[in-house]
C-alpha cells in the first residue's frame, strides 16, 4: 500500500482514517491479531499479487456501509457476483480441493463456527478533528444463518481497546451498548445514524456499490448514465399508456356495438308490440271461427225445418225413381254376365294369365331391390362413398373393391409387423425378468447377501488359482447390521456399499490375484464383463484394528451398529 499526501483544508468532510478487522476472509485472527490499516485521511493505493486481500479490504467497507442484498463483493477483482457472501468471509474462504467421494470443496480457515468477525472503521474530519466510528461484528449461528450487529459511536473506537474480549451468542448487542456504542441488529436503523453524521443519502452508497466494480471507464456519459442516475420507467410507463388506451379502445367498441344493438331491437321492440296486437285480435277471431260451426248448423236446422214438409213428395217422387233404377241395374247385370261369358269363349285365358305374370316380375324386382341394398350396405362397410346409379357405375366397382382390397393388405402387413416388434420386446422383456428371477433364487439359495456375477467371478477366479472361494472373501460377508439396529439398516447399505462389494485379499494371494485380473477379462456365467474392486490386507493393519478397540467411539457410531466377523 503506498499513501499519497495530501493538504488537509483542501478536503472537507469525513475521510478514512482507519480500518480494523479480524477474522475476516484469509485475515485469520486465531491467536487474537487485530488487521490494521492506518490511512490519517490520506488516499491510499492498493498494490499486491492475487489473493494478497486487496479485494478483502474493499468488501470490508461494503459490508460496513451498503446495505445487505444488494453489495457485489469482489467485483473489484473481476469476479461473478456471487463468488464470495459473509458466510465465506466469515468462515475464512481459502482456496478448493478435491474429494473422491463429492468431488470440489471449499477450504476454510476457520470451519467450526467457534468464532466470530470484527469490521471496524474510523472516519475523521480534519478540519475540526471531529471522528466516528462505525463497527460490524458478525458470526454464523447453528442453522447456518448469519447473525449481524450493527455499532455506532461519535468518537474513534478500536477493536483492541474497545471490542476485545466480546462473547458469541445471541447477547452481542447489549455488550456494544455497554462499550459505548449504540447497536442495532437492523440496516435500516443503523443507516441513519451515519446519514445524520455526514449528511449523506442513502443514493451514495448505492454509487459507490456500484463504481467498486467498475474497473475501466471508457465513456463517462455512460458511466454517469448507467451508475449515477436513476433509471426512469419510461417503458413500464408507455406499457401502461398502451393498456389503458386499448381499455379506452375496448371500451368505445363495446359502446358502439351497444349502441347499433340498440337502434336493430327497435324494430323488433315494434314488430313485437303490432305482433302482440294481432295475437290478441287472432285468439278472438279464432274463438270466433270456433262458434261458427254451431252457430252455422243452428241456422242450417232452422232453414230446413220449414222445407221438410215440402220435400216430402219430392222423397216419395226419388223413392219411386229408386226402384226403377234398381230395375234397370239388374238388366245391366244380366248383360254384364252375358259379356263374361262370350270373352271367355274368345281369349280369356290368357287374360287370366297377366295377373299372375305380373305377380311374379313384381317379386323379382323386390328380390332385386333387397340384392342391391345389400350390395350398397358392404360398399359402405368397406369405407367406399360409391352410388350405383346405372350399368356403367356397377362396372367400375370391381375396380375400386381391388383398390380397397390392395389398401387392407398394406395394413394387415403393417399390423404384422407391428405385431412381431411387441413380440421382440416381450422377448427381451421376458429376458430381464428370467435374469431378475435368476438372481433372486441366487440370493435365497446362498446364507450372504453377495451379488451373483460377483459370486461367479470369484468363483471363475478361485478354480484358475487353485484357492477356496473362503481365501477370497468380499466385505460383505465379513459385516452385518447388529440385531438392535436394523432400523438403520438402508442408511448402512447405502453409505458402505462400494466398500461392502470390495473383495479382501491378503498380501500373500495379492500378487497372485493382481496378475489374473490384469490378465483375464472378469465374466460373469452369462458372459457379460464385470467390475472387480479388490483390496490388500495386511495382518499388521489387522491387528492395529484390534489394538484401537479402546478408542471411546460416539453413542451413534457407524461402528457401533455393525457386527465384524472374524
Amino acid at each position: 500500500m503506498d499513501n499519497i499526501d495530501w493538504i488537509p483544508n483542501r478536503y472537507p468532510g469525513y475521510r478514512l482514517k482507519k480500518l480494523e478487522l479480524t477474522n475476516w476472509g484469509t485475515f485469520d485472527s486465531s491467536k487474537g491479531q487485530v488487521y490494521s490499516l492506518d490511512l490519517s485521511g490520506r488516499t491510499a493505493l492498493l498494490v499486491g499479487q492475487n489473493g494478497s486481500g486487496k479485494s478483502t479490504l474493499v468488501d470490508t467497507l461494503l459490508t460496513l456501509l451498503v446495505q445487505p442484498g444488494v453489495r457485489n463483493y469482489n467485483v473489484a477483482a473481476g469476479a461473478k457476483k456471487r463468488e464470495r457472501d459473509e458466510r465465506t468471509y466469515i468462515r475464512g474462504a481459502c482456496g478448493r480441493s478435491s474429494d473422491e467421494e463429492v468431488g470440489s470443496v471449499v477450504d476454510y480457515l476457520r470451519p467450526h463456527d467457534k468464532h466470530y468477525s470484527v469490521l471496524l472503521a474510523c472516519f475523521e474530519r480534519a478540519s475540526n478533528s471531529d471522528a466516528f466510528t462505525v463497527v460490524q461484528v458478525l458470526q454464523v449461528l447453528g442453522d447456518g444463518e448469519v447473525d449481524k450487529t450493527y455499532g455506532f459511536a461519535d468518537r474513534e473506537m478500536s477493536i483492541a481497546d474497545d471490542l476485545s474480549g466480546l462473547s458469541r451468542g445471541e447477547k452481542i448487542r447489549k455488550q456494544l451498548i455497554d462499550r459505548g456504542f449504540k447497536a442495532t441488529s437492523k440496516y435500516s436503523e443503523y443507516f441513519p445514524w451515519v446519514a445524520r453524521k455526514t449528511n449523506m443519502r442513502a443514493k451514495a452508497m448505492d454509487i459507490f456499490n456500484q463504481t467498486v466494480a467498475v474497473k475501466d471507464i471508457q465513456s463517462l456519459n455512460r458511466f454517469i448514465r448507467d451508475h449515477m442516475l436513476e433509471a426512469k420507467p419510461w417503458r413500464d410507463r408507455i406499457e401502461n399508456l398502451l393498456n389503458h388506451f386499448s381499455q379506452l379502445s375496448q371500451a368505445h367498441q363495446s359502446l358502439v356495438r351497444a349502441r347499433r344493438q340498440v337502434e336493430m331491437l327497435r324494430p323488433i321492440e315494434a314488430a313485437s308490440q303490432k305482433l302482440s296486437k294481432l295475437s290478441a285480435e287472432l285468439a278472438l277471431y279464432q274463438q270466433q271461427l270456433d262458434a261458427t260451426d254451431s252457430f252455422f248448423r243452428r241456422k242450417m236446422v232452422d232453414w230446413l225445418k220449414p222445407r221438410l214438409s215440402g220435400n216430402e213428395s219430392e222423397i216419395q217422387k226419388a223413392a219411386h225413381r229408386k226402384r226403377e233404377l234398381d230395375q234397370e241395374l239388374e238388366t245391366l247385370e244380366d248383360r254384364q254376365r252375358s259379356l263374361k261369358n262370350e270373352i271367355e269363349n274368345t281369349g280369356g285365358a290368357r287374360l287370366k294369365e297377366l295377373p299372375h305374370q305380373l305377380q311374379t316380375q313384381q317379386t323379382l324386382l323386390h328380390a332385386a331391390k333387397r340384392e342391391r341394398s345389400r350390395l350398397l350396405a358392404s360398399i359402405k362397410t368397406a369405407g367406399l362413398s360409391y352410388s350405383l346409379n346405372d350399368r356403367h357405375d356397377f362396372e367400375r366397382l370391381p375396380s375400386a373393391l381391388a383398390e380397397v382390397q390392395r389398401e387392407l393388405v398394406q395394413r394387415s402387413t403393417d399390423i404384422a409387423q407391428q405385431r412381431l416388434e411387441q413380440a421382440r420386446r416381450l422377448t427381451h422383456i421376458r429376458g430381464l425378468l428370467e435374469e431378475e428371477q435368476s438372481q433372486l433364487e441366487f440370493l435365497q439359495q446362498q446364507p450372504g447377501n453377495l451379488p451373483e456375477w460377483l459370486a461367479d467371478v470369484r468363483a471363475r477366479m478361485a478354480k484358475e488359482l487353485q484357492l477356496d472361494t473362503q481365501q477370497l472373501p468380499f466385505a460383505c460377508e465379513l459385516i452385518s447390521v447388529a440385531d438392535d439396529q436394523y432400523d438403520w439398516q438402508p442408511s448402512i447399505e447405502m453409505v458402505l456399499r462400494r466398500f461392502a462389494l470390495s473383495m479382501l485379499v491378503s498380501e500373500q494371494l495379492y500378487p497372485a490375484v493382481s496378475r489374473y485380473v490384469e490378465s483375464h477379462q472378469l465374466q460373469d456365467h452369462r458372459g457379460r464383463g464385470q467390475k472387480l474392486v479388490y483390496l490388500r490386507v495386511s495382518p499388521r493393519e489387522l491387528e492395529r484394528s484390534a489394538e484401537d478397540g479402546s478408542v471411546e467411539l460416539h453413542q451413534d457410531s457407524l461402528a457401533r451398529k455393525l457386527r465384524v466377523r472374524q
